[in-house]
């Protein structure tokens, strides 16, 4: 689908692809790796959605792709529904990466404020 960060078509025989999480050479490996990080993402994330956010053009042959992938975390999935089930409001979605070290409270008694 399109947004996915790894191109399907019209790739170099002699790709190579740096990233912080792996690097790989050659368009076998390449649309390997895209095939497999889409299908584990969605296999562990079903509701991913992965939003392509820039291409950037660095050098004759080499390109910058930034993108973002977004989910709802399953313990919050049940207050997704609960905000989605009120017409007038809006749920939020926030980036957390920068801050995976830290512990997030829930509170009802918050919720309440908001609705009430």
């Amino acid at each position: 689908g399109g947004g996915w960060p790894f191109l399907t078509e019209g790739v170099a025989e002699d790709v190579a692809l740096t990233a912080d999480f792996t690097q790989v050479r050659g368009v076998g490996d390449y649309q390997a790796l895209g095939a497999s990080w889409r299908d584990l993402l969605l296999e562990d994330v079903p509701d991913a959605q992965c939003t392509l956010l820039s291409v950037s053009q660095l050098a004759p042959e080499e390109v910058l792709v930034r993108y973002n992938v977004s989910w709802v975390p399953p313990p919050a999935r049940g207050l997704k529904s609960l905000g989605d089930s009120f017409p007038n409001l809006r749920v939020e979605y926030v980036d957390l990466l920068d801050r995976v070290g830290e512990v997030s409270r829930f509170r009802w008694r918050t919720v309440g404020r908001v609705l009430w």
